[in-house]
């Protein structure tokens, strides 16, 4: 069924359709002041994922290791985002609950040719609507300037789109000096109009970084955010705080991009809270 109503979701949350998964994890060492990190291979719980395959990639689902496992709902019901919880023990963080719908490795920093990608088609939200692209760093590249741009197709089937050219690693959301460190995360934005991603086909620098290093291309739906300040908690309301429910996609691969107080370990823990229905 479709939850409608607060009573229907009161009556699944009184009916033992409530689940909540907790999570504790320690980062490795963030790059500085709100730059993002990708906790893939974070300690903790969920246990640390592998780095994903090269050229085409990883279609990761909630059975892969490094996602945060929510249950499928049993059918016909549908599953609901309904709370997000957050702790931290030192630093003032912000968290974004993210579905890993498709990502690999192996780009490398001193090639400046288009480098083939041609990722996977995507298991879940397939139109590509509301789906982005990041760049996460496997392996550090190096620290001479270059811009990257990505070729793509969007999220009404048009190839042939292209990023607009920015900085690797300091330019868009998540830019910062060079010389980027492990686990970093760069936003990568769409040509103007286009409103998700589908697939990507091809990455280009413009120049050499003169270190290979390893990074890769993600595509990722964005859930939710949180925010806590330092050796504090927060727990956001994803019924009453946002315009209507989030549906949970069954098998998603649910994992976190860290946005860090400072340049340090950071250890967060918290929950996420769904509904099925």
């Amino acid at each position: 069924m479709v939850l409608t109503s607060y009573d229907d979701i009161i009556n699944a949350l009184t009916s033992g359709k409530q689940e909540k998964v907790f999570y504790y994890l320690t980062s490795t060492t963030t790059k500085a002041t709100g730059i993002p990190h990708f906790l893939w291979r974070a300690v903790g719980f969920p246990g640390s994922g592998s780095v994903p395959a090269t050229g085409a990639g990883t279609v990761p689902t909630s059975a892969t290791a490094g996602a945060l496992v929510v249950a499928n709902p049993t059918a016909p019901d549908l599953s609901y985002f309904t709370k997000f919880g957050l702790g931290s023990q030192s630093q003032s963080i912000s968290l974004l609950l993210i579905d890993v719908l498709w990502f690999n490795s192996a780009l490398s920093g001193t090639v400046a040719t288009a480098q083939t990608i041609n990722s996977s088609a995507l298991t879940r939200y397939t139109t590509g609507d509301g789906v982005y692209i990041g760049l996460v760093c496997w392996t550090a590249t190096g620290t001479t300037a270059s811009n990257v741009t990505v070729s793509y197709t969007n999220q009404a089937g048009t190839a042939g789109r292209t990023t607009p050219s920015i900085a690797l690693w300091t330019g868009g959301w998540g830019g910062s000096t060079l010389g980027p460190v492990a686990d970093q995360f760069q936003g990568l934005p769409l040509q103007a109009g286009d409103s998700g991603v589908r697939s990507i086909q091809t990455l280009t620098l413009s120049a050499s970084t003169l270190t290979a290093g390893s990074f890769g291309a993600m595509l990722y739906k964005p859930i939710a955010t949180i925010t806590s300040a330092a050796t504090a908690y927060s727990e956001r309301d994803l019924v009453l705080q946002t315009p209507g429910l989030i549906q949970k996609q069954d098998s998603a691969c649910l994992q976190f991009i860290l946005v860090p107080g400072a340049a340090a370990v950071h250890n967060l823990f918290g929950f996420v809270e769904t509904v099925e229905g």
